[in-house]
């Protein structure tokens, strides 16, 4: 009976999958290659990977022998943690392998060698603690019966700690933040273990630093490795030297007055950003490269620094591996085993003779590693090579496919098939047209796996056709048919110039000058104290419900991209009650919030209640906001909320044209467009003067080049105004949507015309037309991570943090958060406690003290990860700008009146 073996690395930036029948290679291919998405589609995805090698051998998971990975789990953050595989009913066959073990085994087992040593060296990985068994899983661990199947083919160099022991080491710390390894050495001969001789600690990882002098250029490693053959030897190399300081034994050390790898006795979040750092180093190589700025000479002399000590360090540590093994063969894995400038200096000056570097040396190998790992045990630890890597050509075999496919075409039908990306699909539709028709035709797809529709689309004499997708969820939503397009209106753009700034008026409120300053200043109060509120939070933004009737690709919580990854339906189905919502709004007004926004993870209008909320709003003198997507419109809902006098209506479109509605939301299709023009038209229209209508716009991968067609929409319509901000990627499962350096280029460019195209409109104008926050969007765009996501780290700690006392969140499950990313720290439940009992408890004052006083990368706001992206950040710039107005003696008067509790 055949053995089946998969290897697969899931937890990392490079998923993929790795297939073995009696030790020879089926397939190995990472999931980037099949979704066209680079890193991966989502980060711990790796369906499409395991179905192509699956598929290769004709069989299902089920019949596999053993499964070897990294993690058997996703740990979304603060969430339950979501099975891997889940249709594998063998659990007890799943072997979690540590991270140098599989670099080790995918350098040396694929290898032509019966023996050799080996290196691993990278940015770091794999150490974790024990644990006694799987049910008390909660970091990244490793069971007994884990860690026993290893230690059947692989002796270690370092013993891992029990969780208990690690815990008491690092109260109230985590195991993430034990080191993990960054450079191994070791050797292997067949027929006996793989053998680690000595392991080095990531806080000396050369991965780590090449990365960092790469980002402080702004580029790629494999960039700056080309850009290092342009420099010449100057005064930094002999700095870089003592960066990159070489011990006895072959060890290495990076010296911390030129980075930091710790912040107080935590590891730092993020080792790879610029705030690594020091000082010291900035003084000695200069500024950065800006971003998109010049390379000049300097730039390519200290790439050349860096690279020449890379070669050095590696060179003194695989002369000392030679000594303790003298083998003639050398095998190397990791990511900096991809360069291969230093390779080739290894080999050079060095006694080895024969060097192998197999094609995937970085995280993407470690599948097959973990795979021929597993297949050697299982198979007895044998002499004999059951598989040598001599191409990278592993990838699924197209042929067969091929000649089904073009026999298809020749028979006049268009094979087309669809991998569920939604979670509990149940059916699927193919909607396709000739050439020549002008509606789609609807034809129900046929399910042949338990992931894969099918169907064959006729093609007509002069061929051609064009489809798209219609997915049905478990519980799918009912859609309307869109109403065709208005016509233009005339006066559309002329209704711009009538909107005022909605503006609130508290009816308690003192007259006496000296009262009415200490009353407008209560919430400055607030941050006097430290950790009191003495009014309630200036803005409140409520989740009335969960429930939506579309997946945009952006979305953190409906994008198809999410796949399994997705909120799970219960929390899709999460709603606020009626009676509950009417008493948090009567508890916002009486505390003196002057601005409700409805919101959310859903749409509002999907709440059957939404127009009776705002007109309550209204009702209590509030300013009433509310962000749809414009797809659960009525004309009645239009109509309504012009009636009502809706201060501030935000449209969710994300497109400017049709087409680019269409290809973003895939739920959807371009009459939807056309049906949300209507009625904003219609909205704009019959709008009192101070209501505000925006249009606004996430910019991603896929429409940044529409920006100009997306203010002529606003413009079309009559808004008064349009939003941009960049998309903020979940966890890494829309990571493909970021936005790239080219994107970047482009979009800047079509951003100062779209500026320009404003300010000559706003010339004629009495009110100007709105570029809401454009210079936030600007600034984030120049960021030196925004290529990664990380739009505010320069940012969210240049002020202190006061949005515990300005502003809260409501989510559709009840829970109070602290600002709008908080949702994984909940402060309080309005099914348990009052909104003024949440406001004024030791939760929110805990938070408020932590936010004033801390920098947000310490532990306390992991939950929020707002070190990286703050979507409060022109809250709180607004709110510390009035801070800085208030002079010492007006302080004196806050804490003597209103914190002390004084009276005149």
């Amino acid at each position: 009976m055949t053995r089946y073996v998969l290897g697969a690395v899931v937890s990392d930036h490079d998923s993929s999958v790795c297939l073995l029948a009696d030790g020879k290679m089926v397939g190995c291919v990472s999931e980037e290659r099949l979704c066209r998405v680079r890193h991966g589609d989502p980060r711990n995805s790796i369906r499409r990977a395991m179905s192509a090698v699956l598929a290769e051998a004709g069989i299902e998971l089920p019949e596999v022998a053993a499964i070897f990975c990294d993690t058997d789990h996703f740990f979304p953050p603060g969430e339950e943690p979501v099975e891997v595989f889940p249709d594998y009913p063998h659990k007890e066959r799943i072997y979690q392998i540590t991270h140098h073990l599989g670099h080790a085994a995918s350098a040396f087992l694929p290898s032509p060698f019966d023996e050799a040593a080996f290196l691993t060296v990278d940015a770091s990985g794999g150490i974790a603690p024990v644990v006694g068994d799987r049910d008390v899983k909660r970091y990244w661990t490793f069971t007994p019966r884990e860690l026993s199947f290893m230690e059947q083919g692989f002796q270690a160099a370092h013993a891992h700690s029990p969780l208990g022991e690690l815990l008491e080491r690092l109260p109230g710390g985590e195991a993430r933040n034990y080191p993990a390894e960054s450079l191994t050495v070791g050797y292997a001969k067949r027929g006996g273990k793989i053998v680690e001789l000595a392991d080095h600690f990531a806080d000396g990882s050369l991965g780590y630093l090449y990365a960092l002098c790469s980002h402080f250029l702004d580029m790629e490693e494999g960039s700056f490795m080309g850009l290092a053959s342009h420099g010449h030897p100057t005064e930094l190399c002999d700095a870089m030297k003592e960066v990159i300081v070489l011990e006895p034994e072959g060890r290495v050390r990076i010296d911390d007055r030129w980075m930091r790898y710790w912040q107080d006795e935590y590891v730092l979040d993020d080792p790879v950003a610029i705030k690594r750092l020091t000082d010291h180093f900035l003084k000695s190589f200069g500024p950065g490269r800006k971003f998109f700025g010049a390379i000049t000479q300097k730039h390519m002399d200290f790439a050349f620094a860096v690279q020449q000590r890379l070669e050095e360090a590696l060179v003194h540590v695989t002369a000392h591996l030679y000594n303790m093994t003298k083998m003639d063969n050398l095998v190397m894995a990791g990511g900096v085993a991809l360069n291969s400038v230093a390779n080739g200096v290894v080999l050079a000056k060095t006694p080895f003779s024969n060097i192998f570097v197999q094609p995937a040396a970085s995280d993407d190998g470690l599948a097959l590693g973990f795979a021929q790992f597993g297949d050697y045990v299982l198979a007895g630890l044998p002499k004999a090579k059951s598989f040598t890597m001599g191409s990278a050509c592993t990838g699924p075999d197209r042929d067969g496919e091929i000649d089904a496919f073009v026999e298809s075409l020749r028979q006049g039908t268009l094979p087309v098939e669809y991998v569920d990306s939604l979670p509990y699909v149940e059916r699927v539709d193919v909607l396709w047209k000739g050439p020549n028709d002008t509606e789609y035709e609807r034809t129900a797809m046929l399910r042949t796996g338990p992931h894969k529709h099918v169907a064959h689309l006729p093609i007509g004499p002069r061929g051609g056709i064009e489809y798209k997708f219609e997915i049905f969820a478990r519980h799918p939503e009912d859609y309307e048919k869109p109403a065709a397009a208005a016509p233009v209106a005339k006066n559309g753009r002329a209704a711009i110039a009538e909107v005022e700034q909605p503006e609130y008026v508290d009816p308690n409120r003192p007259t006496d000058p000296f009262e009415m300053f200490l009353y407008d200043h209560r919430d400055v109060a607030g941050v006097l104290d430290g950790e009191r509120a003495f009014v309630g939070p200036e803005q409140v933004t409520i989740d009335p419900t969960n429930l939506c009737d579309n997946n945009c690709l952006a979305c953190w919580t409906k994008s198809p991209l999410l796949s399994r990854f997705a909120p799970p339906q219960e929390w899709h189905r999460q709603t606020l009650p009626e009676d509950l919502m009417h008493g948090l709004i009567d508890d916002l007004a009486d505390l003196g919030t002057q601005r409700v926004r409805f919101t959310g993870g859903g749409d509002p209008f999907v709440h059957p209640k939404m127009i009776e909320f705002l007109e309550h709003v209204k009702e209590r003198g509030m300013i009433a906001c509310v962000t749809t997507n414009f797809t659960s419109i009525t004309q009645k809902k239009v109509h309504r909320m012009a009636e009502i006098g809706v201060d501030e209506i935000t449209a969710s479109v994300w497109a400017g044209t049709p087409d680019m509605y269409a290809r973003s939301h895939p739920a959807k299709t371009q009459k939807s467009f056309w049906q949300i023009e209507s009625f904003l038209r219609e909205l704009c229209a019959a709008k009192k003067p101070h209501m505000q209508v925006v249009v606004a716009n996430v910019l991603f991968s896929m429409n940044y080049m529409e920006t100009r067609e997306m203010l002529d929409f606003a413009l079309r319509v009559g808004a008064d105004g349009v939003y941009y901000t960049v998309v903020d990627s979940v966890a890494k499962p829309t990571d493909g949507l970021l936005l790239t350096p080219p994107h970047l280029s482009v979009l800047r460019s079509h951003l100062d015309e779209v500026k320009q195209r404003v300010d000559d409109e706003n010339q004629t104008r009495p009110r100007p037309f709105i570029l809401d926050n454009f210079d936030g969007l600007i600034r984030r765009l120049d960021a030196v991570g925004a290529t990664r996501g990380d739009y505010d780290r320069q940012t969210v700690d240049a002020i202190p943090c006061y949005i515990g006392w300005i502003f809260a969140r409501i989510t559709a499950d009840g829970k109070v958060a602290p600002c709008c990313r908080g949702s994984n720290m909940p402060l309080g439940d309005l099914h348990e406690q009052s909104f003024k009992e949440i406001w004024h408890g030791h939760l929110y004052r805990h938070f408020r003290k932590m936010a004033l006083n801390e920098k947000k990368s310490h532990p306390f706001f992991k939950p929020i990860q707002c070190h990286r992206t703050c979507d409060n950040l022109m809250h709180n710039e607004n709110h510390h700008r009035k801070m800085m107005r208030i002079t010492a003696e007006e302080k004196r008067h806050l804490i003597d009146f209103v914190v002390n509790g004084g009276s005149r």
